[in-house]
């Protein structure tokens, strides 16, 4: 009954405090002091929520053991853990700069298209519910015409993922994959999920993780997927969002790509005037492509006083989206 249905809450709660939020073992301690007046004392449907009932069976005249799939909403929890001195806030770690917009795109083409979309649905549910602005590739009519425009992306590991990610305007982007891997006796599964984040106008790697579900009978798949890419999810989560601040200080940064006929004249004039408003670094050089990572301190956007400095070269912006500018020079 519902007592079964709270414990497994509780299960799932204490497990997400224990391994992901009290990091020391002072907090460790103070959480384990706590833990039952805790419990007696809040809403548990505040901090996490079952997603599906998997199955309950009676094990005698006393018990039914009762199993659920139960997502725990970790920056919920950190925050009032935080206030109550077991965990640092998340707040700490991101204060002042607000968290980046983000796109989930799939790393390899899955073999089945309901699992890649699966993965897509299960990880931005996840961002959103931390509060990011989670961008959506398929929500943009002229998004493939914006990636041609792009072209190549130097210095991107994920090229594919780059482009739509630029495309898109979303400042970090996050790729993944999965498996699915048979037990030696045949009879369950389990899945094995690995996400990376990238901060996309320079392709930094912000942080990567591997996550898994339970075992599970084959007709669960769906849910191991799901339990797969939390677990990932919130593994890099925090990373990420630390690594990310760390750059933003060092300036906001921009990827720009010039396109048209270069001579030596014009190419020098382009690297002169970008050196003079950041820290400027070229990544593609073509006779008909120029590509820069730009990073600049302050808080105005570069891109409008950029339109009116490179239509003294001959070029102008044809294309802007978030941090991300494509320029066109005849």
């Amino acid at each position: 009954g519902s007592n079964a249905k709270n414990d497994a809450m509780k299960v799932a709660i204490n497990a997400a405090i224990v391994e992901k939020i009290a990091n020391s073992p002072d907090e460790k301690k103070r959480w384990m002091g706590m833990r039952d007046g805790w419990f007696g004392g809040v809403d548990l449907h505040g901090y996490a929520v079952e997603k599906k009932m998997l199955g309950s069976r009676r094990v005698d005249a006393q018990r039914v053991s009762y199993s659920a799939l139960v997502t725990v909403y970790v920056g919920r929890l950190r925050e009032d853990l935080a206030n109550r001195g077991v965990a640092s806030g998340m707040n700490e770690a991101v204060e002042g700069v607000g968290n980046p917009t983000i796109v989930a795109i799939a790393a390899k083409r899955f073999s089945r298209h309901t699992m890649s979309s699966a993965g897509a649905t299960r990880i931005n549910e996840y961002l959103q519910q931390h509060d990011f602005d989670v961008k959506d590739a398929q929500a943009l009519e002229d998004l493939n015409e914006v990636v041609s425009q792009l072209g190549e992306v130097a210095g991107h590991d994920e090229d594919e993922a780059a482009q739509i990610a630029l495309a898109l305007g979303a400042e970090v982007y996050i790729t993944y994959q999965a498996a699915i891997q048979p037990s030696a006796n045949g009879r369950t599964v389990k899945v094995n999920a690995t996400i990376k984040a990238y901060e996309t106008t320079t392709g930094t790697l912000l942080g990567s993780g591997s996550g898994w579900s339970a075992d599970r009978p084959e007709a669960h798949a769906a849910v191991c997927f799901d339990e797969a890419f939390s677990d990932a999810t919130q593994k890099v989560l925090d990373a990420m969002l630390r690594k990310w601040k760390a750059q933003m200080k060092k300036g906001k940064p921009y990827f720009l790509s010039f396109r048209g006929d270069f001579d030596g004249g014009l190419k020098a004039s382009i690297h002169r005037l970008l050196k003079g408003l950041g820290k400027a670094k070229r990544t593609l050089a073509t006779d008909q492509t120029l590509q820069y990572q730009l990073r600049v301190k302050g808080g105005e956007d570069v891109l409008i006083d950029l339109e009116a400095e490179v239509e003294g070269l001959g070029c102008r912006v044809t294309t802007t989206r978030g941090s991300m500018a494509v320029l066109s020079c005849e």
